[in-house]
């Protein structure tokens, strides 16, 4: 866990360096309380087959898709996500020099409900030092 979050840290560092005082940033996260809960499911989209399966352990969640075409070639693709809650994201911003204005919880700027909102959104800015 602990390389996967130095990770999200030394990122969020670029950003901070790379912006200029007063410059914001806009992060579009999952809300790791409201993914999808499907573990397998299999979708056929003009003959292509795709092979979804997802699991998580106690960091990060895991999703694997297999995509196989109508000849039968199979390709897999994997991604992790690390668990990151919005008081996460705001730690880690605030920690790497950020001064957290807002989240949301959707595309069209509702307020963030950690029980309802399919997106976490924070908008940070790089303060003028």
């Amino acid at each position: 866990m602990h390389r996967r979050w130095d990770e999200v840290v030394r990122q969020m560092r670029r950003f901070f360096r790379w912006l200029v005082p007063e410059g914001w940033l806009v992060v579009d996260y999952l809300n790791i309380y409201k993914r999808n809960p499907i573990a397998k499911e299999e979708r056929e989209i003009n003959g292509v087959r795709f092979l979804i399966e997802r699991w998580q352990d106690n960091f990060s969640l895991h999703k694997r898709i297999t995509v196989i075409s109508p000849d039968g070639e199979e390709k897999s693709y994997q991604e992790s996500v690390l668990k990151l809650t919005q008081g996460d994201l705001a730690y880690i911003a605030e920690r790497c020099g950020f001064a957290v204005e807002h989240f949301w919880g959707d595309y069209e700027a509702n307020p963030f409900v950690v029980e309802r909102s399919p997106r976490l959104i924070m908008l940070a800015r790089k303060p003028v030092s």
